[in-house]
């Protein structure tokens, strides 16, 4: 075990001068990395005590009779100061401000609404009746649950929390419990919304043959499809794909079709960078318009809506089985899949 305090030195115009105040240097088992600590003071007796207090409280934390000293400063934190500095990380992660300002929300009303001011205060019989009092849907609640699992484990993983007392607590269950259920489009939908959509065209048919979500099809860019392939494919990139890994998905006949009418010219290297919809994409106005005159009902006799990205990513695998491509559109590849 090493344990000495000393006055650290440096050179100032070729001499060596010693600092005022002393600093010390430790390590609790044999061969260990020794730490440097400053201990802001003077006197050599009172840079030594404080040292020995040092020793005894880490040594203490080692043997799990005292918490670590972040878990004991997090105790008595006010959770609104806590959230806060979760907040800061997400949005430090770059993470969808959608996401970071939701998740943070929920975090919040749930601390407010069981009047919680510190981590002591959650327990997981009272999240549990909270959760009861709440007249929202089931897929709600579970968010809010989620929101609040992330939050805790946070505070788990950056040291500042032993367990998450709502790790044990089961979810709502969700399926078949829909407030506003999405049924999928019929082929006959389909072919009516394709022969009235116009330029609008090519948006929707990547949108239900690639089974990819909005904003991943939206941000393809030229220099992300690759058409002269002997199976064509679009390459979605790891900064614009949700679960931020890199897939490949093969492109219909059609599609690359209308791709390579639109493709720049191969002088035109300055347009590869330029995203393929930029002016072809669907607003929600434009999306409702195209259902109207292509004669879709939003709303079937059984009270199910049809919106047109969660129905084609819910009916992407009966159509996908009758146009012959692949089923699972939504798996990571590194190479295109076969059609």
């Amino acid at each position: 075990m090493i344990e000495y305090v000393f006055r650290p030195s440096r050179i100032v115009n070729g001499k060596r001068v010693l600092s005022r105040v002393f600093c010390g240097r430790y390590s609790l088992d044999k061969g260990a990395k020794p730490v440097r600590v400053s201990l802001n003071t003077p006197d050599r007796e009172v840079a030594r005590q404080r040292l020995r207090a040092i020793i005894v409280e880490k040594q203490r934390e080692a043997e799990g009779i005292v918490a670590p000293k972040a878990m004991r400063v997090a105790a008595g934190t006010q959770l609104g100061h806590l959230v806060d500095d979760y907040e800061a990380d997400l949005r430090g992660r770059e993470l969808n401000p959608k996401h970071v300002r939701d998740t943070t929300t929920r975090v919040r009303r749930m601390i407010t609404e069981n009047n919680w001011k510190v981590l002591s205060d959650i327990r997981a019989d009272a999240f549990v009746k909270w959760r009861t009092s709440l007249k929202l849907s089931p897929k709600t609640k579970k968010e809010f649950q989620l929101s609040a699992n992330a939050f805790l484990n946070w505070l788990v993983q950056t040291a500042r929390l032993m367990v998450n007392p709502l790790a044990k607590v089961p979810h709502v269950e969700t399926r078949g419990k829909q407030v506003r259920p999405c049924r999928a489009f019929s082929e006959d939908e389909l072919r009516r919304l394709f022969a009235i959509a116009g330029r609008r065209r090519l948006a929707y048919q990547m949108l239900l043959y690639t089974g990819q979500r909005k904003s991943e099809v939206r941000a393809l860019m030229w220099s992300d499809v690759h058409l002269d392939e002997a199976q064509p494919y679009a390459l979605f990139r790891e900064s614009t794909t949700k679960d931020k890994d890199k897939r490949a998905v093969p492109l219909r006949p059609e599609i690359v079709g209308q791709l390579k009418a639109l493709r720049p010219k191969p002088e035109e290297t300055h347009t590869l960078s330029k995203p393929i919809f930029w002016f072809r994409w669907p607003t929600y106005d434009l999306l409702r318009g195209d259902f109207k005159r292509a004669g879709i009902e939003r709303v079937d006799a059984l009270g199910r809506s049809v919106h047109f990205i969660p129905s084609a990513r819910s009916g992407i695998r009966s159509a996908s089985a009758t146009a012959s491509i692949s089923a699972s559109p939504r798996k990571s590849s590194g190479t295109p899949t076969r059609i």
